[in-house]
């Protein structure tokens, strides 16, 4: 339980000072507090990839949003291994992993620069900041040591990862914007499903 504490603990104080600034922002007729979007990502191929990671997020500022989500992933990898050793040479055969991987997120953003294109006339939008902790239950699978192939171990386990980073925010109405992100997983536990850096593409409205 210790190892939730620091994580939570940065989260809550950023919602913290964020709260002290809020009175400004209360009476703009057009400042939208809830807003929902999300990140999604499919590849196909001899790889697959699709993930699935819808929000609902407050904004508790201008500056800042919170929000909460749902995760899905769905991996599906193509491997080889051993089948056959003749005349010492190893012949290998192909194989198919396919899992599943579900959990959730909460999350904090903060726009360390808004309107950018003010002081930089290039078009673009906000540089933001972003933290964020998800909680993953996944499949577990073990090695052969004699052919190399992975097989499940019929068990699931719960991971927790810890994911900071940043990125641009470019609007695109009032209360709408598109959102690039590049993360890295602090935690590095050694069955999380994520390779940094972490790129990520998705929206809000």
């Amino acid at each position: 339980m210790k190892k939730y504490i620091p994580k939570l603990f940065i989260l809550l104080n950023i919602l913290l000072i964020s709260l002290c600034v809020e009175g400004q922002y209360r009476n703009n007729p057009n400042f939208r507090r809830y807003f929902f979007g999300g990140d999604f990502w499919i590849s196909f191929g001899t790889n697959a990839y699709i993930n699935i990671s819808p929000l609902a997020g407050y904004r508790i500022t201008q500056h800042l949003s919170v929000g909460v989500g749902p995760i899905y992933i769905f991996e599906k990898s193509r491997y080889n291994y051993l089948d056959t050793v003749i005349n010492n040479v190893g012949h290998y055969s192909p194989y198919t992993i396919r899992t599943h991987t579900y959990g959730g997120r909460i999350f904090a953003t903060y726009d360390l620069i808004r309107n950018l294109h003010e002081y930089i006339p290039i078009g673009l939008g906000n540089i933001i900041v972003h933290c964020e902790n998800e909680l993953l239950n996944l499949e577990t699978f073990y090695i052969d040591p004699y052919n190399l192939r992975l097989y499940p171990s019929g068990s699931r386990i719960w991971i927790d990862n810890f994911l900071i980073g940043g990125g641009l925010r470019q609007p695109i109405g009032e209360n709408s914007s598109i959102n690039l992100l590049i993360l890295w997983d602090v935690t590095e536990n050694k069955y999380s499903p994520h390779t940094n850096p972490i790129i990520r593409f998705g929206f809000n409205f």
